[in-house]
């Protein structure tokens, strides 16, 4: 058996277009192969990580899609999924297998470490591919996702991510030296396009690139304020009605939500605060570590900040309840009264308690300095930096 000379595990990450990716190699598979390329079949390689997962309803494609995939021997489609890979790796004709698939991420140490090995079985080197989008930016972008999945935008946590963990377990299991950080903006990335920027990476020669289909539709793009503003309100009808959610929702709404015109999102000053500090030890790490700066940029905050939402609570929650009567004529919506303030979130929020740490001291009109515990015991994030 001839080795390939390289293995590119593409792992994402989340919200740096790894749809659009993906959605090319698997058009161009055939053209690709003639030239060396192996990108294995279907659009992602979740049952490849499957194969090496103790759980693999742990991994986000198989978690999401639990209904479809219960009572299904999800360890017997992944052996077979292997077994025929296998086969395909030892034809010989490749000098470069690709594999992508954002759950990777979710992979333990040894998971993949044991998924390296049998990469080296067949490949004489495996190069980690791994897009980074700076903080703000991927807040905007990871608000859509939410909604898209029927999820609150802020309900319990910032739309952050933390790259520190993966990027510690990746170089662990990988060795840093063989891990290739990108940023995911547009003056970083070749041509400001992120396939462009990809197939710089396999060193795909530009006749072959010019020979290539691109005729697929990007169904990740961001959704406008007005759209989240009215998703945001239909998933708060649905957690007091029994709704759709998680793919179920995105079937039936997503696309409808898309439709809808409007002005890019912005952020309020607290919400980028709320981000920046959530973000700030793990963006200094990074830094630090990987040489991948992350930190907030003057022209990005600018570009994200907002004074007033496009929409108000009353508007928003009327157009969601149209939405959702249309689709969903049997369901009993309850009164509009019940939305407009958040008052049942404030008393879960604030679930705690304050400990003085010194001792009892008598308060008169002088100013002091007092040291106390401040202590979380309800479900949701106050903020903060998170160390």
């Amino acid at each position: 058996m001839i080795k390939i000379k390289k293995a590119i595990l593409h792992v994402g990450g989340d919200k740096t277009g790894s749809t659009s990716i993906q959605e090319f190699m698997d058009s161009n598979r055939s053209a690709l192969a003639k030239n060396g390329y192996c990108y294995p079949p279907h659009i992602h390689h979740a049952f490849f990580a499957a194969y090496f997962a103790n759980d693999p309803f742990l991994l986000d494609h198989f978690r999401f899609r639990r209904s479809i995939f219960d009572g299904v021997d999800l360890s017997a489609q992944a052996s077979a999924y292997i077994e025929s890979l296998e086969k395909e790796l030892k034809c010989g004709s490749y000098h470069t297998l690709i594999l992508s698939y954002e759950g990777f991420l979710g992979l333990t140490v040894v998971e993949l470490i044991n998924l390296k090995n049998f990469l080296l079985d067949y490949c004489d080197e495996v190069e980690v591919v791994y897009y980074l989008r700076p903080h703000l930016s991927y807040a905007i972008s990871a608000m859509s996702q939410r909604i898209r999945f029927g999820r609150r935008m802020w309900r319990q946590h910032p739309p952050v991510t933390h790259y520190l963990p993966r990027l510690n377990a990746l170089s662990e299991a990988f060795g840093k030296a063989n891990l290739c950080l990108r940023r995911f903006t547009r003056s970083d990335l070749i041509e400001g396009d992120i396939v462009n920027d990809f197939l710089s990476l396999l060193k795909v020669p530009p006749d072959i690139v010019a020979t290539l289909k691109r005729d697929f539709n990007d169904t990740n793009t961001s959704m406008s304020e007005e759209a989240l503003l009215i998703g945001d309100a239909m998933v708060r009808l649905f957690e007091v009605v029994s709704g759709p959610s998680d793919v179920e929702f995105r079937d039936m709404f997503s696309e409808q939500l898309e439709s809808i015109d409007g002005g890019p999102c912005k952020l309020t000053e607290l919400q980028m605060d709320l981000i920046h500090r959530s973000t700030l030890n793990d963006s200094a790490q990074v830094n630090q570590l990987y040489g991948v700066d992350l930190s907030f940029q003057k022209e990005e905050e600018r570009r994200y900040l907002t004074h007033a939402p496009a929409l108000s609570k009353r508007t928003a929650l009327s157009i969601a309840r149209l939405f959702v009567a249309h689709q969903l004529p049997e369901l009993s919506l309850p009164d509009n009264g019940l939305f407009y303030e958040d008052k049942e979130v404030c008393v879960e929020c604030g679930q705690g308690r304050i400990t003085i740490q010194a001792s009892p001291v008598q308060i008169n009109s002088n100013l002091y300095k007092v040291e106390v515990l401040l202590e979380n015991s309800s479900m949701f994030w106050w903020g903060g930096n998170l160390m």
